[in-house]
């Protein structure tokens, strides 16, 4: 290193002096300041072990964190997969119901059969359950009385053919079903 000795000014009468020290010298650091300097050192490292294992401890929370939110997200995609499949094939039974109810009111149509609030009446599993149903709501009457209506009709028709010798007439027809059909029923 080299020093400046000498006056300010223009840079006349200045001299440089070659002599360096050394680096690694102990007479440049006093004792008193080689130990603040160790002391403060050692409590930096001190703080920075701390701090390091905070960070590493939140990161770990973190990690947790993370991993219980991922495990909670998949399983959400997973029940929203399964809704989505549930709502698919809820659609097509939609679909096919109402495909059914308009072959029925087509039916219906070509038998001359007007069915109004069809889709009140609850079980259609059951064709005859389902007829007693319409009729006892059409005909303002008890299901259980049906049975003995249909009895009734069978028996006046019986009785109205028997009166009068030689007529084959029908008394009641039941979608093109004669009366030999329905007393068979």
């Amino acid at each position: 290193m080299l020093t400046k000795l000498g006056g300010q000014g223009t840079g006349e009468g200045l001299s440089y002096s070659s002599q360096e020290p050394s680096m690694g010298s102990k007479d440049m650091v006093s004792p008193d300041t080689r130990t603040i300097l160790k002391v403060l050192l050692v409590s930096l490292k001190e703080d920075l072990q701390t701090v390091k294992k905070v960070v590493h401890q939140d990161l770990a929370e973190i990690g947790d964190r993370v991993s219980s939110l991922e495990d909670y997200l998949s399983r959400r995609d997973e029940a929203i997969e399964q809704l989505q499949q549930e709502n698919i094939h809820l659609k097509d039974q939609h679909i096919e119901l109402q495909a059914q109810e308009e072959d029925l009111k087509n039916r219906s149509r070509c038998n001359n059969i007007c069915i109004r609030d069809a889709s009140s009446i609850a079980d259609r599993k059951d064709i005859g359950a389902y007829t007693r149903a319409l009729f006892a709501q059409i005909l303002n009457i008890p299901e259980t009385d049906i049975q003995l209506l249909k009895e009734r009709l069978a028996a006046g028709s019986r009785n109205y053919c028997a009166r009068t010798a030689g007529s084959s007439r029908t008394a009641i027809q039941w979608h093109g079903q004669n009366r030999r059909n329905l007393n068979q029923a």
